[in-house]
């Protein structure tokens, strides 16, 4: 009983001695006095994100999709729009650049049709005056000057003689030359029936009809 007695005395002084070694901050983890309680916040509240333009607008995810698609192609249409415009540019610049040579072609040919007028005008009177002058001269002087000559030139020189001259002069020219001055005033159209009957019985005078072939 006095061990017993004892060894309740030193876990006394024990439990003392504990109690005296406490910290402040041992005191202040005791729990405090309950304060006001706060009020549970709503979960869903907190989760839903705030709702959109669309949602505000009132419109559903088809018409958003809708009105999507009508802005992209109007983004499309607006640079077509764009590129008709620089290519309609170009082609003004274009028909411009066409017209303005067009009107350079046009003077050009004015002036190249006042010269060559200018020129046939002098070819004209170079022609008429040397008609004067193989008309002046004898037949057969005239014709031998005719069998040299160039066609073109002979062409133009007894296109504007008087008939009968010209008549003479065929009938003293060679015949190979004669037959092809006829030709060429033929195709001309200047020589009357009649000179061409009397240019053709003038040359062809005194040549026998080829013999004809008798059919086998």
């Amino acid at each position: 009983m006095a061990t017993v007695g004892v060894v309740l005395a030193m876990k006394a002084v024990a439990v003392a001695e504990a109690a005296g070694d406490a910290t402040p901050a041992d005191l202040t983890a005791a729990p405090s006095a309950p304060g006001p309680a706060t009020p549970p916040q709503n979960k869903a509240a907190t989760s839903c994100p705030p709702p959109g333009f669309a949602e505000q607008a009132g419109l559903s995810a088809t018409e958003v999709d809708v009105l999507q698609s009508l802005g992209a192609r109007r983004t499309e249409l607006d640079a077509r729009a764009a590129d008709i415009d620089t290519q309609s540019a170009l082609l003004d610049a274009t028909q411009k650049r066409v017209d303005d040579r067009l009107a350079e072609l046009k003077r050009v040919e004015a002036a190249v049709t006042a010269l060559l007028v200018k020129t046939d005008d002098a070819q004209n009177a170079q022609a008429d005056s040397m008609v004067t002058v193989y008309s002046k001269m004898k037949p057969k002087d005239a014709a031998r000057i005719f069998d040299d000559l160039d066609d073109d030139v002979l062409v133009q020189v007894a296109s504007r003689m008087k008939q009968a001259v010209l008549a003479e002069i065929l009938g003293s020219m060679g015949t190979e030359k004669a037959r092809k001055l006829t030709k060429m005033l033929i195709m001309k159209d200047r020589l009357p029936t009649d000179l061409l009957t009397r240019a053709a019985q003038t040359v062809q005078a005194g040549q026998a009809p080829a013999a004809t072939k008798p059919p086998a």
